[in-house]
């Protein structure tokens, strides 16, 4: 895609989303909002926090009611959550691990203020249901990493922070798009599985292993050796939150893997294709530092194949074949 055609795209998505917490919500508010929306979480009350009358709430892409499914299930909310917000946008997401009944899980929320209301809560849970590889624990010292500013010379603007994470999603379906762009310590953690440069992948609650041959290689080497190429095409792609200081995109996406054989890896041994459609639900944050992606933290579910976004601003958005 052009530069051209992502500075249009660009101004597309964010005249979709909610403007207000631009003029009155500062970093410090946004990441105040999230943390209060988490600490009602943690008293299954949905109403401590101020909400807009015409808020829309979905958890894993359905819509419901504020105080259903994880308002009713949490039992703690884990230390050290992540967070990445955006002022001009009026956006904030965080990324926690959490429990339901003493089950570990994975919170993904993104919440859209206006007039310092709550007007959308967008949130994606892993579970041990919807997630075949799951361990919360490996998002405790993320926030570090995620939240450290970078210096003037290592920032980049919005729409090249936008350009590199497009370049990153194209090549998941092109195989002959341009490499991504990543910094030599890259590292991409997966619903808390660190999925790259890690020859021992295991979840910690038992569930699926990743495949070592595929896990084992860098951020790069797996692009350059198509190991993942299961992925048929992605929809419904934007970001509504891009962090210039820290370096932080947040990319909002549907996955899907129509479980077609496709051209992969030379060695046969990477990424094997399911035989079944399906699609994956995914909230990705990208850390780019000197124009290289240098870290990422992405949390994912199983959805239906084809499944349509609740979200007006996601079903406007990118579609990559």
């Amino acid at each position: 895609m052009s530069a051209d055609r992502l500075a249009v795209c660009y101004f597309l998505l964010t005249a979709l989303v909610p403007t207000l917490a631009r003029a009155d919500c500062d970093r410090t508010c946004l990441n105040g909002a999230a943390d209060s929306y988490l600490s009602d979480l943690a008293r299954h009350s949905p109403t401590a926090w101020d909400f807009d009358g015409k808020l829309v709430f979905a958890e894993n892409n359905a819509q419901l009611n504020p105080g259903a499914a994880l308002w009713k299930t949490l039992s703690k909310v884990g230390p050290a959550p992540v967070h990445v917000a955006d002022r001009k946008t009026g956006q904030v997401a965080i990324l926690v691990a959490v429990e339901e009944g003493g089950r570990p899980a994975l919170l993904a929320a993104r919440l859209a203020l206006r007039h310092g209301k709550i007007r959308e809560l967008d949130t994606v849970v892993a579970r041990r249901e919807s997630a075949s590889f799951l361990k919360p624990e490996g998002l405790a010292n993320e926030a570090a990493l995620m939240e450290s500013p970078l210096t003037p010379a290592e920032r980049r603007p919005r729409a090249q922070l936008m350009a590199i994470a497009t370049n990153y999603f194209r090549n998941l379906v092109d195989n002959d798009a341009p490499l991504p762009e990543f910094d030599d310590s890259c590292n991409r953690i997966e619903n808390g599985v660190q999925s790259t440069n890690n020859p021992l992948p295991v979840s910690s609650d038992g569930g699926t292993a990743l495949n070592a041959p595929f896990s084992s290689l860098g951020c790069l080497e797996q692009f350059k050796a198509r190991s993942l190429t299961f992925v048929s095409g992605i929809r419904a792609l934007t970001y509504p939150i891009i962090d210039e200081d820290d370096g932080l995109v947040f990319a909002t996406a549907i996955f899907d893997h129509d479980g077609l054989a496709r051209r992969g890896s030379s060695s046969g041994q990477l990424s094997a294709t399911l035989p079944s459609p399906y699609s994956f639900l995914v909230r990705e944050l990208f850390k780019i530092r000197n124009g290289r992606i240098v870290h990422i933290d992405a949390v994912l579910v199983s959805v239906p194949y084809g499944g349509q976004s609740v979200w007006k601003s996601e079903q406007a958005g990118a579609h990559l074949p």
